[in-house]
């Protein structure tokens, strides 16, 4: 009996496919830093540190694999009651193959949603990383907390691709220079670039707006063709113009490097979601939108109405009808606008009359 010509074909289609891998999703589920824990078995506790879960992604080409986090709060690294997780470590985990690391997986973390052009951030974030980063491979980074406290406070991250791509490296909701438990924080860079590669650094969605915090020079680019585009951040400062809590002055651009060419870095987008906030005048802007050496002209911090105290807009604030696209009521659920558009940060100033429900 003759051999159907089909069993022929089949078997080399099968070994073309068995070859390509399936990207994968690993969890993290404790604080160590051991690369040694990298099972990374979803139905085995405690079996997967972000060191191991690197490692697994590492030995992974051609795909893109994701890292999520789970760890439970009875981890030995983590707060009981407010639910963050410190991951332990020090110098740097390396990322060598195309990795995203979503810090806003880890239960009770949630990214901002407030518009940047609106002003306020009210991101959720529960994973700190004692170790720098450092990426070899295009990636993105989500949902972060990342101050450098394992690499001497050097710097949390770093992107040094040495291969041509066209694809983005993506920093996006992160916060760094803060510290969740309360310890010492990153002083000198937050993010240096060593590659020739596009990156972006927030962007036009809330979600993706990221928080520099006690950074010496938040964005330093070491390379003269690695294009740039930082667009809706906040440096030192949040967007009501307030100076977040434990922040000291960011340089937003080190434009000090040999290597440096603000040709090849766009800071801020036409978009008005696109705007950073800066609490100097350092950084390289290419966007109108952007308020650089702004003293924002803020009252005290009263009780302005509603259930705690606010910062209300002085009648002279730069803040003034700046915003766009805003919710229709303020913190306080007041309504907005009250003059030609709704003023940046979280309430609106206005003349606001309230007469007393009467009995007839």
């Amino acid at each position: 009996m003759p051999k159907h010509p089909s069993c022929c074909l089949a078997f080399p289609f099968a070994l073309a496919f068995a070859a390509t891998a399936d990207a994968a999703t690993y969890v993290v589920d404790n604080t160590s830093a051991d690369a040694g824990v990298s099972a990374c078995n979803d139905a085995t506790a405690n079996d997967c540190s972000l060191a191991g879960a690197v490692a697994k992604a590492n030995a992974s080409t051609g795909v893109v694999d994701t890292i999520h986090f789970n760890i439970p709060t009875s981890d030995p690294g983590c707060h009981a009651t407010q639910g963050w997780c410190v991951i332990a470590g020090s110098g740097d985990v390396t990322v060598n193959e195309a990795l995203t690391i979503d810090g806003f997986t880890q239960p009770g973390a949630s990214a901002n949603t407030i518009a940047a052009n609106v002003g306020g951030l009210n991101a959720i974030h529960k994973i700190q990383i004692n170790p720098a980063l450092k990426f070899t491979a295009p990636g993105t980074v989500r949902g972060l907390v990342l101050n450098g406290r394992g690499n001497n406070q050097v710097y949390p991250l770093k992107y040094s691709n040495p291969n041509a791509t066209t694809t983005e490296f993506l920093i996006e909701g992160n916060a760094f220079g803060e510290a969740l438990d309360g310890g010492i924080s990153m002083v000198t860079w937050a993010f240096v670039l060593e590659s020739r590669q596009p990156v972006r650094v927030g962007g036009l969605q809330p979600a993706q707006r990221n928080l520099f915090c006690k950074a010496g020079a938040a964005i330093v680019n070491h390379t003269n063709t690695g294009k740039v585009k930082a667009y809706g951040n906040l440096f030192g400062v949040n967007a009501d113009g307030n100076t977040m809590t434990g922040c000291g002055p960011a340089e937003a651009i080190d434009g000090n490097w040999p290597y440096y060419d603000d040709d090849y870095t766009y800071f801020g987008s036409n978009d008005p979601n696109g705007r950073n906030i800066v609490d100097d005048g350092s950084c390289i802007s290419d966007s109108p939108n952007d308020q650089r050496n702004t003293d924002a002209k803020l009252g005290g911090f009263d009780l302005n109405g509603g259930i705690g105290a606010t910062f209300m807009p002085l009648a002279d604030s730069p803040a003034l009808d700046y915003a766009q696209d805003c919710p229709a009521t303020d913190q306080r659920g007041y309504p907005r606008p009250l003059g030609a558009g709704c003023d940046v940060g979280a309430i609106e100033r206005g003349a606001l009359v309230f007469l007393p429900l009467t009995r007839r």
